[in-house]
């Protein structure tokens, strides 16, 4: 496979580095500038796989299987190999401009979509495998822009989600050769206009054309770490892991599924895209320290999907050959709109080789998803009854099973079910999320030091960031990060909590003219989530969570260059990252024309 592999990957870049060109060309006052890069890279896995991260219908000591077909369908070695191509047009006169930036990338290992455990669907391919997008295509006249168009309004470098959801994101662009952070942004067809005023005050506008949801990792997909809201993901399976239960296709009746153990997935809700706009406020910089200081306000629809369930039917639990009521349910993705976002940031330059950033934002109505427990349970909730209750309403068992299931908020919220009223829960839809005001912070720090070690150039960079969420209800809102059980045994860890925070450390050093290469940059990251568990709508703060990144990214010639990295997730073994057997080594070149 690795020898075919390449061989495509070869054959690819042959055939772009044959059309790649750089040209610059006038028509009167508006100029043109056509730039153009190929990427090969891929990514390779060096961490083997635990068993505890792997659920126990696959053999593993883990609580659940929604959450494995990454990890299983991959090995150590190589999870990815591909090539990726950019054009850029950038055209501009004093008062008009047109930027168009299509992207086209495939990768070798994934466009087939053949793994070692679950083949990737079609919609995973199309992210992992290949593709073809457009960034930024607009046009532009005296400040005003219509067209395809990235917003990046928030200051902070590593902490999302505060003051920066004007586009969303697609993370399986994460690491496609030659992507940055930056490229993961998604871009949106909107109308923009920026104005300054004589005191060089700015404000800009933006109205949103349509509407994208940010996309986790493709299901299946090596750095996926679910397998039943990512793009692709067809189904949930129940039985938290039993080894009972398989994971396969087929929903299976069994002591730990007695009501069947799979739902299928039904179509997305998308909200109407009208309605999401926003406006900064930005004035020049003041004083010594060159402070600047923004406001924002936008109202928007929340771009993270909210996992909610439709019930099954009746009849599917009163089948006589193979009754199987989840399968006559289903879930769904949905995104809610109405959002409403203000907050404001400062960056200030108090000396030539520091830079200092703060952002603060709050959400109000945020929705926020809950516990993926409480929300299987709602679905069971009907069949549940109705089994316990109809051959003896009175019963001590139909009296302990609705207590039970009344202490479900799905089903509180609804008035709680009773024998009487069991059957009208049946084919009902029942939203997985409550609304919160949420706040989020972050504050960063760039320091230039003097050189060191050889080093033409040496900084250091430090970023802290967290939330807080307004009225926070105990045991309500899923966080999505464990899948072992705690130490009493079987209770599910990961519940989100009502702040959490953590911290980003690095250090860059710059070498000119080291061997042979024009530069040579190596980097240590470290990155370290210390308290609480942020709801999975709002990020990935999992306490406890650590991982350092070693990277170096050099230019031999003003054309060539690359990056070589290698990660590792040190908290083996803990209740908070699912990905900490997933250590991997990645690695790009990219020729510029």
């Amino acid at each position: 496979m690795l020898t075919s592999a390449l061989c495509r990957a070869t054959a690819a870049s042959q055939l772009l580095g044959s059309l790649v060109f750089a040209a610059a060309c006038s028509a009167g006052t508006f100029e043109t500038t056509v730039n153009q890069e190929v990427s090969a890279g891929g990514m390779i896995r060096v961490g083997r796989r635990d068993p505890g991260l792997v659920g126990g219908g696959n053999g593993g000591t883990g609580t659940s299987i929604n959450y494995d077909d990454g990890n299983l369908n991959y090995g150590r070695g190589l999870t990815s190999l591909g090539i990726q191509g950019r054009t850029l047009v950038d055209g501009r006169s004093s008062t008009r401009e047109l930027r168009i930036e299509p992207v086209y990338f495939y990768d070798c290992i994934n466009a087939d979509g053949k793994t070692d455990f679950r083949p990737l669907s079609e919609a995973a391919r199309d992210r992992a495998g290949r593709n073809l997008y457009l960034n930024d295509a607009y046009v532009g006249f005296n400040g005003i822009r219509v067209g395809n168009q990235i917003l990046r309004w928030s200051e902070s470098p590593s902490f999302g989600h505060s003051i920066a959801p004007v586009n969303p994101v697609s993370y399986s662009r994460r690491y496609q050769p030659g992507n940055t952070a930056k490229d993961l942004y998604v871009a949106l067809p909107m109308l923009t206009a920026k104005l300054e005023a004589a005191s060089k005050r700015t404000l800009q506008v933006f109205y949103q054309l349509a509407f994208k949801p940010t996309e986790l990792e493709a299901a299946g997909t090596f750095l996926s770490g679910n397998d039943y809201y990512s793009p692709g993901a067809r189904f949930l399976q129940l039985g938290q892991g039993s080894p009972l239960v398989p994971d396969a296709d087929a929903s299976f009746v069994t002591p730990a599924t007695p009501f069947g153990s799979k739902v299928p997935r039904d179509a997305d809700r998308r909200p109407n895209p009208a309605g999401q706009y926003g406006a900064r406020v930005e004035t020049p910089e003041l004083g010594a320290a060159k402070l600047t200081l923004a406001g924002y306000a936008m109202r928007v629809h929340s771009r993270e999907p909210i996992v909610s369930v439709r019930t099954g039917t009746l009849g599917g639990l009163q089948r006589i050959t193979a009754p199987d009521y989840t399968s006559s349910g289903s879930y769904f993705l949905e995104y809610v709109p109405n959002v409403t976002v203000v907050g404001g940031s400062a960056r200030l330059l108090p000396m030539a080789s520091t830079r200092l950033n703060f952002d603060y934002s709050m959400r109000f109505r945020q929705p926020l998803q809950i516990d993926d427990d409480a929300l299987i349970t709602a679905g069971l909730a009907p069949a549940a009854a109705v089994g316990a209750c109809a051959p003896n309403p009175g019963s001590p068992t139909c009296a302990a099973t609705l207590a039970a299931l009344n202490r479900n908020p799905l089903i509180a919220s609804r008035g709680g079910i009773t024998a009487a009223n069991a059957a009208s829960f049946f084919s009902t839809e029942l939203s997985g999320y409550e609304r919160f005001n949420v706040s989020q912070y972050a504050a960063s720090m760039v320091q230039g030091l003097p050189p060191i070690l050889g080093a033409r150039q040496w900084s250091l960079a430090a970023e802290l960031g967290g939330v807080y969420i307004h009225g926070f209800k105990d045991g309500l809102l899923d966080a999505s990060v464990s899948i072992r059980p705690d130490a009493a045994g079987g209770r599910r860890q990961g519940l989100a909590t009502r702040s959490a925070w953590g911290y980003r450390l690095a250090t860059r050093f710059d070498y000119a003219n080291l061997m042979g290469m024009q530069s040579v940059s190596p980097s240590v990251t470290w990155i370290h989530d210390v308290k609480g568990n942020a709801p999975v709508t709002l990020g990935t703060l999992l306490e406890d969570s650590k991982s350092l990144i070693l990277a170096t990214d050099f230019a031999i010639d003003k054309s060539l260059g690359g990056r070589l990295s290698y990660r590792s997730y040190l908290a083996k073994g803990s209740n908070a990252d699912r990905f900490s057997d997933r250590d991997f080594v990645a690695f790009s070149l990219t020729k510029k024309f």
